[in-house]
Parts: C-alpha cells; sequence; structure tokens
C-alpha cells in the first residue's frame, strides 16, 4: 500500500497526524515534487509561495519567525518524515535518528527549534540549535513529551507526561520542566508562550476551558460558545490571545481575548480558528467554507481575506510574523499538501483598530 500525504495542526495532537487529502505520496513518481514552484499572485494583495520539500511529495510549514525562517515537517525521498527549517529558498533536514518522524513546531528569532519525534517512551520533545537536537526532560516519574513554542528569550512550552499517567502543560526554563497543571484536572497543554513568559492553552476537565498563564498566576478564561470546550492557541505580546470556542456539537468560532473581554471575530464560515496572532495584531488560522473546503485566513482589522492554495481546493494557516507573512500548507492541483508561505500587502485603512 502507497503512504498517504498526512499534515500534523500545529495546536493539536501530535504523532496522530489528521488526514487532510487522500493523495498517494507515490502518486506521480516521475515528476520532482521536492522542487518549489514559482511564487503564485492570487489576487487581493496575496501571493502564495511553495517552499518545496526535503526530497518527497508533501510537506508542512509550521511556524515562523521575524527573520523569515520557517520550520515545520517533510517528507524525504525514501519515505520519513522529518523536521525542517526554511531560510532564504533553501530546506534543510534538522536531522534525528535514521527513519524516525519527528516535526518541528516553533522557532524564535534566535533561529532556536522545538518540537517533537518519536523517542523508546512515546512522544519526545527536542530542541534544536546550532545543529545539535537535544532531547527535553519528562516530569519525574512521566514519559512522552512535546515541546510546542519557545520564546525568543528561550522559554519553552509544550506537554509532558506526569507520575499519574496524565498529560499535562509544562514549560522548560534554564534546563528544569516545571509542571503549569492546576490541582484536580484530569489534563491539560500549554501551547503558546509570549516574550513575557505568558503561557496560553487548554485544561480539560468536566469542560475543556482555555487559560493564561502568568508570574505564577492560573486563569481560565470566558467561553463565549458557551457548550464547555474552547482552547487558547497563541497569544502575543501585547497580551492579545487567539483561539477557538465551540458553539454547537460541530461548530466553531474564532475568538479573541484582550482585557479580560472575549470577542467572537466575525468571519464568514461554518466553523473557524485562529492559531496564531502577531504583534500588529493580525490573525491567522483556517475556516471551513459553505462547501465544507478548509480555507486559510488572515484576519485584519477586520477585514478577512481568504488566503488561496496551490492549485487544490483546502489550505491551512498555522503562524504569522510581524511582517504579516503566513505559513501553513496548500493544496497543489494534484491533492498533494506543501509547505506553503503567504505573503499579504494590504491597503492602509483607518476604519476600525487592530
Amino acid at each position: 500500500m502507497r503512504p498517504t500525504c498526512r499534515v500534523s495542526p500545529r495546536r493539536g495532537v501530535l504523532l496522530a497526524p489528521i488526514l487532510l487529502v487522500a493523495a498517494s505520496c507515490g502518486r506521480g513518481a516521475d515528476a520532482d515534487r521536492s522542487v518549489a514552484r514559482p511564487p503564485i499572485d492570487a489576487g487581493d494583495g496575496v501571493t502564495i509561495v511553495d517552499l518545496g520539500t526535503l526530497g518527497g511529495c508533501c510537506s508542512v510549514a509550521l511556524a515562523n519567525n521575524d527573520a523569515g525562517q520557517i520550520v515545520g515537517w517533510s517528507v524525504t525521498a525514501t519515505g520519513e518524515s522529518r523536521a525542517f527549517l526554511w531560510s532564504n529558498g533553501t530546506m534543510i533536514d534538522l536531522g534525528g535518528p535514521d527513519g524516525a518522524f519527528t516535526q518541528a513546531l516553533d522557532v524564535n528569532d534566535a533561529g532556536q527549534v522545538v518540537g517533537v519525534g518519536r523517542g523508546p517512551d512515546g512522544p519526545q520533545a527536542f530542541l534544536w540549535q546550532d545543529g545539535d537536537l537535544t532531547a527535553l526532560d519528562a516530569l519525574p516519574g512521566g514519559t512522552g513529551t512535546s515541546a510546542m513554542a519557545i520564546s525568543d528569550g528561550g522559554m519553552i512550552v509544550g506537554t509532558s507526561g506526569d507520575s499519574l499517567g496524565r498529560s499535562v502543560g509544562v514549560v522548560w526554563l534554564d534546563g528544569a520542566v516545571v509542571s503549569l497543571h492546576p490541582q484536580g484536572a484530569a489534563g491539560s497543554s500549554a501551547l503558546e508562550v509570549s516574550d513575557g513568559g505568558r503561557v496560553v492553552g487548554y485544561v480539560d476537565g468536566e469542560a475543556r476551558q482555555a487559560f493564561v498563564w502568568e508570574d505564577g498566576a492560573f486563569t481560565t478564561l470566558a467561553d463565549p460558545g458557551g457548550m464547555g470546550d474552547s482552547e487558547a492557541l497563541a497569544v502575543n505580546d501585547a497580551g492579545r490571545i487567539v483561539g477557538r470556542s465551540r458553539t454547537d456539537e460541530s461548530t466553531s468560532v474564532t475568538v479573541l481575548w484582550e482585557g479580560g473581554l472575549a470577542t467572537v471575530l466575525e468571519i464568514e464560515a461554518t466553523a473557524s480558528r485562529a492559531l496564531a496572532v502577531n504583534d500588529p495584531g493580525q490573525v491567522a488560522g483556517h475556516m471551513t467554507t459553505a462547501d465544507g473546503r478548509s480555507r486559510a485566513f488572515l484576519w485584519d482589522r477586520g477585514r478577512v481575506v481568504e488566503l488561496g492554495t496551490l492549485g487544490g481546493d483546502l489550505s491551512r494557516a498555522e503562524d504569522i510574523n510581524d511582517a504579516g507573512q503566513v505559513v501553513g500548507s496548500g493544496h497543489d492541483a494534484e491533492g498533494f499538501e506543501r509547505a506553503t508561505m503567504w505573503i499579504v500587502e494590504l491597503p492602509d485603512t483607518d476604519d476600525g483598530a487592530r
């Protein structure tokens, strides 16, 4: 059976990829699918850039920094799925055990990369710096770690198994791993950290609740959907938090939390979620259109821009830097998942504020 091309969202369960397209990586083997294609002018000030692969059919970009570096994972020429770092048009394999599945999930402005691979006891968080890959410790008595994000100061957040067998939110700082898990909760996950050390994610109990952790204080956030299912997925240095909240059994809406208030962003879609917010306040994520397709979007001062694809039906936005460059993945005309950057130039307007 031929392998299928799969994509793991940056803010989701690691090492359990979500199938977005039933495209075979072996299909059309006569074509060199590792080569990046020329940029596409998608109109409305949007240019779409195919970032290429590590030699295989498919790739996914999961994060970018203000220096223009991009990380994610790609299928190699031998069929492995490996973490990559893309910079100035060149994509490199970040290494790891031969044949191991690895994903790079975030990169800070210093070029430090964090992610997750497959270790002997389950998922293994790692830090990549200057060519060296370092495994991050689990909590005492626990196994299984995932590093989700890293601040410019080197503060890393993610999850670790604990001595009770739970998966809980943690922070790695100066070589030490510390639990952020609130007492009595069934599970938790730390998903993003600002440069000021503000951590966001979600906690599971009787309901799933978005949270923010700062200076040792743990606070759950308002759930505007009212269904007891919300997640804080990103935070910027100004304290704006974005994510999603479920409104019924199958629909979620994009939420902006700021100053203690929760605002549902007006996005015309059957479902949507934000996965990133930059310091200027632009929000990126993905939405489900009326015909059931997943599309990347950029929200800017009330304006919503559908970012388009590489010729296929689906796309996802995973991160955005302060220059407004959005990264994620788009399907090409043959249905292959490709690491993608959207360069967006929106006209200046005076109506509305970020």
